[in-house]
């Protein structure tokens, strides 16, 4: 009676090999800091070249965090 439900990414996540799941994973933090990175700069709405002025990094670093590469 108390049988969780598993989600369509649930059955996914637990279908990966060991290697397969370590490349998700990292996909997904690069995925993350990117959608994080974009959701700061349009709610500050503050450009690439600023953000890197900011951080302290060339406007390359954060074009690729941003991109995701």
């Amino acid at each position: 009676m108390n049988q969780k439900i598993q989600s369509t990414s649930d059955d996914f996540i637990e279908s990966l090999s060991p290697e397969e799941l370590a490349s998700f994973k990292e996909g997904y933090k690069e995925f993350a800091l990117s959608e994080l990175i974009l959701a700061l700069m349009e709610n500050d709405e503050i450009s690439v070249r600023k953000l890197a002025k900011i951080a302290e990094v060339s406007p390359t670093v954060i074009q690729a965090m941003r991109s995701g590469v």
